[in-house]
């Protein structure tokens, strides 16, 4: 392939797959809620969540 070619396919490829790009994520998460409160919301059986 000459120069011209690889630029082509270059470009079709770049409209097909995605650029990938490093990604950081910072996540946390509040456990306030006691394991007892949790299984009786999903029996039905306790108040809702966080009130």
């Amino acid at each position: 392939m000459d120069a011209s070619q690889v630029t082509a396919a270059t470009k079709l490829l770049n409209k097909v797959l995605p650029d990938l790009k490093a990604v950081e994520m910072d996540a946390t998460h509040d456990v306030t809620d006691s394991l007892a409160d949790l299984l009786g919301l999903v029996s039905g059986q306790s108040r809702r969540i966080g009130s």
